[in-house]
């Protein structure tokens, strides 16, 4: 059935509309909405004008919403019987928990989200297993349930679960899930484990990330992420954070710098001059982070804002960081590992083990940081990181953390050596 218009909701409050006439759609604001005190953007990349948005910033913010996977979107869209290219039609099958506070509907069904209607069905360990294997089956297309109306962006599969205390449930409707739940990157082994460590080590040196945990459910392994755009209240209610991704806050599509995505550069000034110097720095902490982690796949999807009310906002906590370390037996090459590449330049530089000082030097220009600081960080990232990875392995205490072990730890220490001596030498 061919959508033509859908309600765009902020957690339970309505601040516009996408229509469809003659072509891609575009965003309106409601004037209603714009008048409000409390007024969140929608995405950075829209104006604050009841005027409809540029079609080229509307399809970009809604590809955002959606898994980049083409079979998951050709999933859907059988479901909804609409084409994997209808991106309104896709959201009108899944659109009511997205990411960040966006929730999207047909203007003929605004009620169950005003009025917060929706329910959770308990998930047993065993339901979880079960889940995760038909996830498996399934390779790299999604499955989401027909009694289930979420979305999230990436390409890896996942699903949604909320929690309430220990207790697991499937949100339905328009219930808000805490959780994301997947296996790993299909055909790299202990991948879901690798995430969960790279995400603890970068937390124990203090840099800011989703909280993850590690389980096994009947054998089968999953990393569950507890969402940052989610805040539980007191008396037990969940509130949605708005929050989108820094190709959707920049209105890309493609998340990847070599493949005409954004860059390091355009990044940067987005954060200085819409978000703040602060959240500037901790992307730059972050690219250095990847770097030393050997993890290459720090493209701009992979990095959000949080957008609050009062026109602040603030670079999310860091997400989805797994290190290509362990899946590759290093070559000597006076010294250097010879691997795969990060997903954005550094200095011109993205090949791991080639970053020389002066690389550091022009990032840190390119992004307004102090070179001295800079210089520090990856000094002090690189000393403090195998210490942390080795430690949240041993926090793990699993058969399979001792396994990632012995291919990740000789890995990055020799990888953070090499990483801290070239930046210290001129």
């Amino acid at each position: 059935m061919s959508v033509s218009t859908l309600s765009v909701f902020l957690d339970h409050t309505r601040v516009g509309h996408v229509t469809r006439a003659d072509g891609p759609s575009r965003f309106s604001y409601d004037p209603e909405y714009l008048a409000n005190e409390e007024f969140i953007p929608v995405s950075l990349s829209f104006r604050s004008s009841p005027a409809p948005q540029t079609q080229r910033v509307t399809q970009a913010w809604l590809q955002g919403i959606l898994p980049a996977n083409e079979q998951a979107r050709t999933t859907i869209a059988r479901r909804a019987g609409v084409r994997p290219t209808d991106l309104l039609g896709l959201l009108a099958e899944v659109g009511l928990d997205c990411p960040g506070a966006v929730r999207l509907c047909q203007p003929g069904e605004e009620s169950a989200l005003i009025e917060r209607g929706g329910d959770l069905r308990p998930m047993s360990d065993d339901a979880i297993a079960d889940r995760l294997a038909v996830m498996a089956e399934a390779g790299d297309n999604w499955i989401i349930p027909g009694d289930e109306s979420w979305s999230l962006g990436g390409a890896q599969s996942k699903f949604t679960l909320t929690r309430r205390g220990d207790a697991w449930y499937r949100p339905l409707g328009g219930v808000a899930s805490t959780h994301v739940v997947k296996e790993g990157a299909p055909g790299v082994r202990l991948q879901a484990l690798n995430e969960h460590v790279c995400l603890s080590a970068l937390r124990q040196i203090g840099m800011e990330t989703v909280r993850s945990e590690y389980r096994e459910f009947d054998d089968r392994p999953a990393i569950l992420v507890e969402r940052f755009d989610r805040l539980h209240g007191t008396d037990g209610t969940i509130r949605r954070l708005h929050q989108e991704d820094l190709c959707q806050g920049l209105a890309q599509v493609s998340a990847y710098e070599r493949r005409g995505g954004p860059t390091v550069q355009m990044i940067s000034q987005l954060l200085r001059s819409q978000v703040g110097e602060e959240s500037n720095q901790r992307f730059v902490e972050a690219l250095i982070a990847n770097y030393a982690l050997g993890a290459p796949d720090g493209h701009a999807r992979n990095y959000s804002i949080l957008l609050l009310p009062g026109g602040r906002a603030v670079l999310a906590p860091l997400y989805d960081v797994a290190s290509a370390l362990p899946y590759r037996v290093a070559d000597q090459q006076g010294g250097r590992l010879v691997m795969r590449e990060v997903a954005m330049n550094i200095g011109g530089e993205r090949r791991f083990g080639f970053v020389q000082r002066s690389h550091w030097l022009k990032l840190f220009a390119t992004c307004g940081v102090d070179p001295d600081w800079g210089l520090s960080r990856v000094a002090g990232i690189a000393a403090a990181l195998p210490g942390a990875v080795s430690g949240a392995l041993a926090e793990v205490g699993t058969r399979a953390a001792d396994q990632l072990a012995e291919r990740f730890l000789p890995a990055i220490e020799h990888h953070c050596v090499v990483t801290g001596d070239q930046a210290s030498t001129a």
